[in-house]
C-alpha cells in the first residue's frame, strides 16, 4: 500500500519556522498562508505556539503595527520568500 505523506509531514524545520514568522507578523490572514504553503490552519497555529513558546511570548501577544514588526521581531531580522533560507543582517 502506497501512504503518500502531507505537505507538513515533509517540511523542512526552516520552512516551519519561516511559516511560523509570518504567522507571528499577521502578514496576512492564518487561512491565507495555510492555502499558499498546502497546510491546514491547525498546523499553522501549532506552528506559531511553538515558536512563541519558545520565545517566551504569551500566546495573546498583540503585534506592533506593521511599520514597528521588524523592530518586534529583532533588528536585522528578515523572513525569507517561500524555497529560500532564513537569514541575518
Amino acid at each position: 500500500m502506497n501512504v503518500s505523506q502531507s505537505v507538513a509531514a515533509t517540511l523542512s524545520s526552516d520552512a516551519r519556522k519561516r511559516i511560523a514568522l509570518l504567522s507571528l507578523v499577521k502578514a496576512e490572514p492564518i487561512s491565507h498562508l495555510a492555502d499558499q504553503e498546502g497546510v491546514s490552519r491547525q498546523f499553522v497555529h501549532r506552528q506559531k505556539h511553538k515558536v512563541m513558546e519558545a520565545l517566551g511570548l504569551p500566546h495573546r501577544a498583540a503585534m506592533p503595527e506593521p511599520g514597528q514588526r521588524a523592530r518586534a521581531l529583532g533588528e536585522g531580522c528578515r523572513v525569507a520568500p517561500q524555497g529560500a533560507g532564513l537569514e541575518n543582517g
